[in-house]
């Protein structure tokens, strides 16, 4: 199976960009493929910051 993960960018909420990825993946969802979204707000700073890629977020 082919997992899509989607990443929101905007530090706004709501946002345009979000609801776009919310309503893609639902698509993609319906077509068999499994999706999750990530929004950058939700990711401390730090982590961000540091690229911190082996973070548990």
């Amino acid at each position: 199976m082919v997992n899509i993960i989607a990443i929101a960018g905007s530090p706004s909420h709501p946002s345009r960009t979000y609801t776009l990825l919310e309503h893609s993946t639902k698509i993609l969802q319906q077509e068999g493929f499994q999706t999750d979204i990530i929004s950058v707000r939700d990711v401390p700073a730090e982590v961000l910051a540091y690229g911190r890629y082996d973070s548990q977020i």
